[in-house]
């Protein structure tokens, strides 16, 4: 005899055996192949000496089968089994036959008094496949149809449970969570990305103001210190003639570069204001960086004046300089009336724009003086330009007109060693100095073509010297019928 432990319904659900009952192997075989089909796919199996009906089993039908058939009794064992093989697989088919036929169970299952018409109806679709099925089988598949044994009912949701099912379905819902968030994060990057990148470039900005304003600051606070080195380095005593005005310079700049000094420990070192501290107080911030680019404006302009003062100052020393060394090249030479009275002039205008401070009008004194300094130490001759590719005449027209041409000649200096000098000239058309070799004397339209037809003669010039300077004089002495004004460029 076996043992076959088996539940009802309810002992089902808790998943554990309720009543043992001893049957024959036989009996034994012939339930375990009904189980089979009933429960397909699946049919736990147990040992032959005592078999377990659970709620669920991992084990298949074709091994719930095969051990089925390992538990039918051997010819050779000593108790024999009462059915037969026909009878089991006979028995097999009228469960599976049964299975399928699902709305005729429901149907017929209800009536107690309709089992014999049932168990016929089955017998004759049976007979119809030309298959000899007894009563008793059909019946035994009936009754486990109806005792409803190998239904399923599902567990409580308890907690276990659902942690079970959710870690069953892990990868459905990782793909439920990857599309939710995919689908969430393109709709922030839809409706929040616009402005947040408005927001960090509005930030951005702000900080880069901020960092130009410092950076200003940083760089004038350079600037002042050495200003303040260039102030300490102008030298009153080296100007005899500027030096008061040198003096006041220094000491204003020198006023100024302190008062920027405490200015700018006052000027509020701005740091970068964080996204959210700008978001929140923007207007404050942005008037706050406007009073600060305010004042470092004024700043910088105070920084140009004392700028200014400072290079102003620097000029006034050197045009005092200058016009002393100037002055020296006049030791020793003898003026003559008109150069005396001229240089004299020159040096009353001179001293009084460098002792104003009076930069731009010390100047043009300045180098006018110079060129006299140096013209009247020289000694030379004015001839005419009388080589190959040079021209010894120009006409040039004024205004671009037919009438109202100017004559000039082509002339050079030469000294007693017959060098040619490079003298200052004045160019008429520009108003600007130039030290030169070659220039054009004005001269009348008589003197330009008698000079042009001695050219044109002979191919020399018969009486080449157009004037002559004497030591001591600012001015050449002409031999010719000048106009007045020269050039130096045609």
């Amino acid at each position: 005899m076996h043992c076959l432990l088996h539940s009802d319904t309810d002992a089902w659900n808790n998943a554990g055996p309720v009543a043992i009952d001893c049957v024959s192997p036989a009996q034994t075989s012939l339930n375990r192949a009904i189980d089979s089909v009933l429960l397909h796919p699946y049919l736990p199996y147990v040992p032959d000496h005592c078999e377990l009906g659970w709620s669920q089993s991992n084990l298949p039908a074709s091994d719930a089968l095969m051990s089925t058939s390992q538990n039918l009794p051997s010819p050779h064992q000593p108790n024999t089994s009462d059915a037969k093989l026909d009878d089991l697989m006979l028995a097999m088919d009228v469960v599976d036959t049964l299975r399928h036929e699902q709305e005729l169970i429901h149907r017929e299952l209800n009536d107690d008094a309709r089992d014999a018409a049932f168990v016929a109806r089955i017998r004759e679709i049976y007979a119809a496949q030309g298959i000899a099925v007894s009563e008793d089988i059909i019946r035994q598949g009936v009754e486990a149809l109806k005792q409803d044994r190998f239904s399923y009912q599902p567990p409580p949701r308890t907690f276990s449970v659902r942690l079970a099912e959710f870690y069953v379905d892990r990868w459905r819902w990782f793909k439920r969570g990857l599309i939710t968030g995919t689908v969430l994060g393109a709709l922030w990057l839809v409706a929040a990305l616009p402005g947040q990148i408005a927001e960090s470039f509005a930030t951005r900005n702000f900080n880069q103001a901020v960092a130009e304003v410092e950076d200003g600051l940083s760089q004038h606070q350079a600037v002042i210190e050495s200003f303040a080195e260039q102030a300490s380095a102008l030298n009153p005593e080296r100007a005899p003639i500027a030096g008061a005005a040198i003096t006041q310079i220094k000491l204003d700049s020198s006023a100024a570069i302190q008062a920027l000094r405490a200015d700018s420990t006052q000027i509020a070192s701005l740091a970068a204001i964080d996204a959210d501290a700008f978001q929140a107080d923007r207007d404050a911030a942005a008037r706050q960086l406007e009073a600060e680019q305010t004042r470092l404006a004024s700043f910088k302009k105070r920084i140009d004046e004392v700028r200014y003062a400072l290079v102003r100052g620097e000029r006034l020393l050197g045009l005092d300089q200058q016009y002393q060394t100037a002055g020296a090249l006049l030791a020793g030479v003898s003026l003559g009336a008109d150069a005396s009275q001229q240089l004299d002039a020159s040096r009353q205008s001179i001293e009084a724009a460098l002792r104003a401070g009076d930069v731009e009008r010390a100047q043009a004194s300045v180098q006018k003086f110079r060129q006299a300094a140096q013209q009247v130490d020289l000694s030379y001759e004015l001839r005419i330009v009388n080589r190959p590719g040079v021209q010894s005449g120009i006409r040039r027209r004024e205004n671009s007109q037919q009438e109202g041409r100017s004559y000039y000649l082509v002339v050079e200096a030469v000294d007693a060693d017959g060098q040619v000098l490079s003298i200052p000239v004045i160019n008429e058309e520009t108003q600007q100095v130039n030290d030169v070799r070659i220039f054009a004397v004005r001269v009348d339209e008589s003197e330009y073509h008698r000079v042009r037809e001695d050219k044109q003669d002979n191919g020399l010039i018969d009486q080449p010297i157009v004037g002559t300077k004497a030591r001591g004089d600012l001015e050449p002495t002409y031999q010719v019928k000048v106009v007045g004004g020269t050039i130096t460029k045609w």
